[in-house]
């Protein structure tokens, strides 16, 4: 076996360990969640010149098919019975640390040359875009086993991903009929490419939204829908960097059931990833730039309260201290000078008036700093 992908990335805090401790290596024990009750097994045998579909109940029946003329594509939906996916490994002499990759949907993207057959490994993301709950995108492991007129792809769940892959291949549309199972191969490896492209594209909508939200002075642009987008964006940085170096690996390396003539699909690809993972970093920057916009504008409204609420308070501040002045008990009859003010017709007017004078002219010296 040769491991052709060495790059590590760091496993989600939500997923559960590879590997159960103390087990030996090719230990077959499922670690991922059950999506599906039961497993399903759709086969597709097709050529030029002909096409089956076929929902497969007996597993003997496809060793009829991992030897034939035509492409097999052989679709396993529902990874929990461990029972199933050692007779399928057995059938088409997959290696038992392949069956326990499989079964360990928590791997990172990769590719794996074997005598028979290559072992590949890529993340999917959702269709939908998610809503802004501060969560990342439910990863899904699909696996992809290429070999000489065969391939067989395990997913966690059933899913319509491959349907236009399927739909082509009713159609005869394009040369994916007429192409051997390496072309398959790539087609899948494209599909996921361009559902990344997808939710690029949707990230960005979702970011010029906010973008938007926070110069209009929406409430309800928050800190944390920002950092939840921040969020999926780093997690399809991830993945989109991880593929792109698959593709890149992939026109590296010589691989078998992948000539030369590969090389210009697969340059393609890695275009593709390489144009997304730019945008990823362009989604990156502009998230960061967005939470300093909002810390800033937060703060400058911050600023504008405490502002308003210190002119006023230092409007009241004389007015306070002429009434508290005014307000204390004083003798007249001991002294003319103990607050005259106090025997005065007039003396409430007055300190009214005062209180007046003193509030006007400072709303004027605000007005005049343009304070106000």
């Amino acid at each position: 076996m040769k491991n052709v992908d060495n790059h590590k990335r760091k496993n989600s805090h939500r997923r559960k360990p590879g590997k159960t401790p103390g087990l030996p290596p090719g230990s077959l024990v499922h670690h991922g969640r059950r999506r599906t009750d039961n497993v399903h097994i759709r086969l597709v045998d097709y050529s030029a010149t002909h096409i089956d579909e076929i929902h497969v109940n007996d597993l003997e029946k496809l060793a009829d098919y991992s030897a034939k003329d035509s492409v097999s594509w052989i679709r396993i939906e529902g990874l929990h019975d461990v029972t199933v996916m050692e007779r399928i490994g057995q059938i088409f002499d997959l290696h038992p640390l392949v069956v326990e990759d499989i079964l360990h949907p928590s791997q990172r993207i990769k590719v794996e040359e074997y005598d028979r057959f290559l072992y590949f490994v890529v993340q999917l993301l959702p269709v939908k875009h998610p809503p802004s709950n501060g969560n990342e995108w439910d990863v899904e492991q699909l696996s992809i086993v290429l070999g000489d007129g065969f391939v067989l792809t395990f997913h966690e769940n059933t899913s319509e991903f491959f349907e236009p892959i399927f739909e082509r291949l009713r159609t005869m549309k394009g040369r994916l009929r007429k192409r051997d199972s390496g072309y398959l191969c790539y087609t899948l490896l494209d599909m996921v490419v361009d559902r990344y492209w997808f939710l690029v594209s949707a990230l960005g909508e979702k970011i010029d939204m906010v973008e938007d939200g926070i110069f209009r002075d929406d409430d309800a642009v928050t800190l944390n829908e920002i950092h939840g987008i921040k969020k999926r964006v780093i997690q399809c940085r991830r993945l989109v960097r991880e593929m792109n170096r698959l593709c890149e690996t992939i026109m590296r390396e010589e691989f078998q059931f992948f000539d030369r003539s590969f090389n210009v699909y697969f340059r393609d690809l890695y275009d593709h990833s390489l144009r997304a993972l730019d945008n990823v970093e362009h989604h990156r920057e502009s998230l960061t730039n967005l939470l300093e916009i909002q810390m800033t504008l937060t703060g400058n409204r911050m600023n504008e309260i405490m502002k308003t609420l210190t002119i006023f308070s230092t409007i009241f501040i004389p007015l306070t201290f002429i009434a508290g002045i005014y307000g204390m008990n004083f003798n007249t009859n001991r002294s003319r000078w103990n607050m005259p003010e106090l025997n005065w017709p007039f003396g409430y007017l007055f300190s009214l008036g005062l209180m007046i004078i003193f509030a006007s002219g400072m709303i004027l010296y605000f007005k005049n700093k343009k304070w106000l």
